[in-house]
């Protein structure tokens, strides 16, 4: 009897529970469904906004406006190029210090002195006006005569397009018949630009490697920009020097075309107007150099580009596979040891005692 009713009890609690269950489950879902819309409210808004917004054309944001490339920093100062800047910071001469620009122009050069890259810069400046760089140095052109008549000419056809007429000549031509050259600038108010080179020596390796080796390139330079490891795919680039006696002939021979320039220039110069152009100022700062031969002109600066361009490692060091033996034959010279020392590329030569056998120039 007493086991029944433990057991009815028993049931009657479970009964009870599980009603207690039903009527919780009951109460949750009515809850639910009475507040569905309040619980989904935040969602619908949101998603009917989304849409709104994909419905509502975007509104184009502005770029922010450009910023201008930062200017290249300057270079950094070396000898060369301070010595460079020293001479573009002198007074121009007399004939350019109005506000006229130059009537005409003439460049008295050398070889092998970046010659055809800034004449090539020159040309591209808008008033500028250049037929051919050589006007009267090759081919049918030999007869001083002609040539003083085929620049008058030239020039006359220069100014009347409102242009600076100019070209490159070496002193050849002006040494032969001097008084009439300085006519000729006396007439067209022409202003010299001398171009040379300070390393003489350079100029002679350079002449070596003309003559010696048939490279070509040395004469006018590169067309294309190509990077030196290039030209040396294509052509000489580092080369021994086997005939010093030869070499030194080609070092008198630049250094009397030196001295030959200066002479030609003196009797083109009218009272000084001339204005420095050399190698080494244009090689290591060019910019600075074409900004001041542009101020001697009288013209505005444009930026331009050479279409010419080094074909020779500017570092004898690189460029003479027996460097050494250079310097046993020629830093023992008082004429030539300062050439053979290159503190821009830090190039020297080693303490030697060599012979003074090819000192002379």
């Amino acid at each position: 009897m007493k086991q029944v009713s433990k057991q009815l009890i028993a049931n009657i609690v479970v009964i009870v529970l599980v009603c207690y269950v039903i009527l919780a489950v009951e109460q949750i879902r009515t809850t639910n469904c009475n507040n569905s819309d309040s619980v989904l409210a935040p969602l619908n808004i949101s998603l009917a906004s989304f849409a709104d917004q994909r419905q509502q054309p975007t509104e184009t944001q502005p770029h922010p406006p450009q910023q201008p490339e930062p200017p290249s920093p300057p270079l950094a100062d070396t000898p060369l190029r301070s010595a460079a800047r020293a001479r573009h910071g002198r007074p121009l001469p007399q004939c350019a210090r109005s506000d006229k620009p130059a009537r005409t122009f003439l460049m008295v050069f050398m070889g092998h002195s970046g010659s055809s890259a800034l004449l090539s810069e020159l040309s591209a400046h808008s008033s500028v006006y250049v037929e051919n760089p050589e006007l009267v140095d090759h081919q049918e052109v030999f007869n001083t005569t002609a040539a003083l008549e085929t620049t008058r000419q030239f020039f006359e056809r220069g100014i009347a397009k409102g242009m600076i007429p100019g070209y490159k000549i070496r002193p050849v031509h002006i040494m032969k018949e001097p008084d009439e050259w300085r006519k000729l600038v006396d007439e067209y108010d022409t202003r010299i630009i001398w171009q040379y080179r300070k390393n003489f020596f350079k100029a002679a390796i350079g002449e070596y490697k003309l003559r010696f080796l048939n490279d070509t390139t040395v004469v006018e330079g590169l067309r294309s920009n190509m990077s030196m490891a290039k030209r040396c795919e294509v052509g000489t680039c580092s080369f021994p020097i086997t005939d010093f006696p030869y070499l030194h002939t080609l070092v008198k021979e630049v250094w009397r075309s030196q001295r030959n320039i200066v002479s030609g220039v003196k009797v083109v110069s009218r009272d000084g107007c001339i204005r420095e152009a050399p190698y080494e100022d244009y090689l290591h700062d060019r910019v600075s150099t074409l900004k001041d031969v542009f101020r001697f002109l009288g013209i505005e600066f444009e930026e331009t580009q050479p279409s010419r361009f080094k074909a020779t490692s500017d570092n004898l060091c690189e460029v003479v596979e027996n460097w050494e033996d250079v310097c046993q034959k020629f830093y023992v010279c008082p004429t030539m040891a300062h050439l053979l020392e290159d503190e821009h590329n830090q190039c020297y030569c080693p303490v030697v005692s060599g012979s003074t056998e090819l000192c002379e120039i």
